[in-house]
């Protein structure tokens, strides 16, 4: 695992656009911006759907609405959710109106309480090897072409 660039944690795990800059961050940071991708733990082998082919999960479309109408069918409150989940009134309310993007533990702790399925396994076409990089490893220094003065 990498160390968070934001604040130093040993588990970053989560690429995440903060203030215009992609950084790799820990579940907890990531609640900072927004979540571009998300590693994850690799499946012991059994469990594995296929060998050449890898998932990676995403946020269903409706996220926001599936969240409303079950805490509605429940009759809940937001402030009721919240305590029940254990996570912020105003953080809720922010993923029940789209300005947050839940992270990959509050959606699943969503799921569990409302009952309801936001997280769904997508195949991931043309993955590199773990030992090759991935398109987001390239620096610029890999890019470009230097000409220095008088050559």
């Amino acid at each position: 695992m990498l160390d968070c660039e934001v604040c130093g944690r040993s588990d970053a795990n989560v690429d995440c656009i903060i203030e215009g800059t992609k950084l790799r961050v820990c579940s907890n940071c990531s609640k900072l911006g927004k979540i571009v991708y998300i590693e994850q733990p690799p499946l012991p082998r059994s469990a594995k759907k296929s060998a050449s082919t890898e998932f990676e999960l995403e946020l269903v479309d409706d996220y926001a609405e599936q969240i409303k109408k079950a805490r509605a069918k429940l009759r809940l409150n937001i402030g009721e959710l919240a305590a029940a989940v254990g996570e912020k009134e105003s953080y809720l309310d922010g993923i029940e109106n789209e300005r947050t993007i839940p992270t990959e533990k509050t959606a699943r702790k969503l799921e569990r309480y409302l009952r309801i399925k936001l997280l769904e396994e997508v195949a991931v076409a043309g993955v590199p090897k773990s030992g090759a990089k991935r398109k987001a490893d390239v620096t610029l220094g890999d890019i470009v072409d230097v000409k220095k003065e008088g050559k």
